[in-house]
This record gives C-alpha cells, structure tokens and sequence, in this order.
C-alpha cells in the first residue's frame, strides 16, 4: 500500500479498504485502537484479530466484505 492510500484510509472516515488489501491483511486493528495494520507492520506481530480463525471462516469474512465493497456507492479506491 502506497502512503497516499494509508493517509486517505486514516483521514476519510468514509474510504474503504478494497477487497485486495483486505485479502493481504490490511485491517483497522482493535488490539491498537482502530489504527490500520497490514503486512510488514510491526504491530502485526502482535495483532490478535484474526489468530483463532479458520482459513473457512477468513474466506467467508473475505467474501463478506467484497461484497459489502462492491454494493458500497463511491467506493473507488484512491491513492
């Protein structure tokens, strides 16, 4: 992810991850108070968010968030 795209997602409350970066782990970490974690990110190593799921389940909640993104008006990624 670009710095632009990792600004925008942090200072547009109405952006959207696309369903890529979400498949690449990007995600908006409770562990660290809502701040956006991904790949390569220290905090990853200790992000608890997805450590009991199922490769099932991350599919299915994959599949749920394209799904939310593509009905999502005005979703085109940015950055």
């Amino acid at each position: 992810m670009h710095i632009k795209r990792y600004i925008h997602l942090c200072s547009d409350d109405t952006a959207m991850l696309t369903p890529e970066e979400v498949f690449d782990g990007w995600h908006f970490c409770g562990e660290f108070d809502g701040l956006l974690v991904g790949p390569d990110m220290e905090e990853m190593q200790y992000c608890t968010c997805y450590k009991d799921v199922s490769a099932h389940d991350k599919l299915k909640m994959y599949q749920d968030y394209v799904d939310k993104y593509t009905s999502h008006s005005g979703s085109t990624p940015q950055g």
